[in-house]
């Protein structure tokens, strides 16, 4: 794992796609009984942000590493998905306080989000037609 909380999905200072730290930490804070988040103290010179375009029409901010922003392609972007609907099951899971089934509904839903295009830096008509929707398989999402 690139980083020391062992995480392999969209997580707050991690990079989206690489999951490298992309911020300092310092400490953490207890969220609720048992659940602890770490404080970010401050972002790396290495941190980027690109706005990507979902299906439903809205722009999406992810947190990228330097490398991963300058390399970001159409072909990354299923990878990103599965990375970002698995960090935001996470957040269901442990800091959202919603009864159990609006946590599933909101999974069902947001669990199809996939990528149109990227807003910040657009790609042509060819570069689209490569990108590709998340993986059923690689979501660790709970839908029922």
């Amino acid at each position: 794992m690139p980083n020391q909380f062992n995480v392999d999905y969209a997580f707050p200072g991690l990079c989206s796609l690489c999951h490298d730290e992309i911020a300092d930490f310092e400490g953490s804070r207890q969220i609720r009984a048992g659940i602890f988040r770490p404080i970010i103290k401050r972002l790396k010179g290495i941190a980027r942000e690109a706005d990507i375009k979902l299906d439903d029409g809205s722009v999406m901010h992810i947190a990228l590493c330097k490398r991963c922003y300058n390399d970001f392609k159409p072909e990354d972007v299923q990878e990103l998905m599965e990375s970002e609907i698995n960090g935001w099951q996470h957040e269901v899971d442990e800091v959202v306080f919603w009864e159990e089934e609006k946590k599933i509904d909101h999974m069902k839903r947001y669990s199809e989000r996939f990528v149109t295009d990227r807003v910040d830096k657009e790609w042509n008509k060819a570069q689209k037609l490569m990108i590709k929707k998340p993986r059923k398989d690689k979501l660790k999402v709970r839908t029922e």
